[in-house]
């Protein structure tokens, strides 16, 4: 027995695969906020600088004019999320338009950007990040390199909680 398919009724398969791409580039990580980064809690960041200022904060590191990784709070719990195909500034603004600041990590050699209002850069080198990590959230990375997405997502991390540890 023969059975024919019908192609109208059929989703094209170039839109498929171009949704599964879309979803494989944007891939969320959620964190509660008692969750441990080194012997640092990511809700620390609540006690010095405030609920208004935190839930209205996106941390950032990007990789290139259009991949990045983000991260934000809300209700007390971060959302880290990997981006490819969008520039951080407009991706900001169409899914997170609320947010007033922009908190940014610069690690190495990447071009520095430029300080806008609202918009905080930190650049330092890798080596001095991990060094802060060591030495201010005894965070220790075990496996550094093996993943660039998963080494940027523990930047933030420690981005979040260096700025609630220096901040005080």
């Amino acid at each position: 027995m023969h059975t024919a398919h019908r192609t109208d009724s059929l989703r094209p398969v170039d839109e498929i695969l171009r949704r599964h791409h879309a979803r494989l580039r944007e891939v969320d990580r959620m964190l509660p906020p008692d969750f441990v980064h080194g012997d640092a809690r990511l809700d620390e960041v609540y006690d010095v600088f405030g609920e208004v200022w935190v839930e209205q904060a996106v941390f950032l590191e990007r990789f290139d004019e259009n991949t990045f990784v983000v991260a934000w709070f809300d209700d007390w719990f971060l959302t880290v999320r990997r981006v490819t195909g969008a520039a951080p500034e407009a991706w900001i603004a169409q899914h997170l338009p609320h947010r007033r600041s922009i908190v940014e990590l610069v690690l190495g050699d990447r071009p520095e950007v430029p300080a806008r209002a609202g918009h905080v850069v930190i650049a330092t080198p890798r080596w001095r990040l991990l060094e802060f990590e060591r030495d201010v959230l005894a965070v220790t990375r075990e496996s550094f390199g093996a993943s660039p997405a998963t080494d940027a997502q523990n930047d933030l991390l420690s981005l979040v909680c260096l700025c609630a540890r220096l901040g005080r």
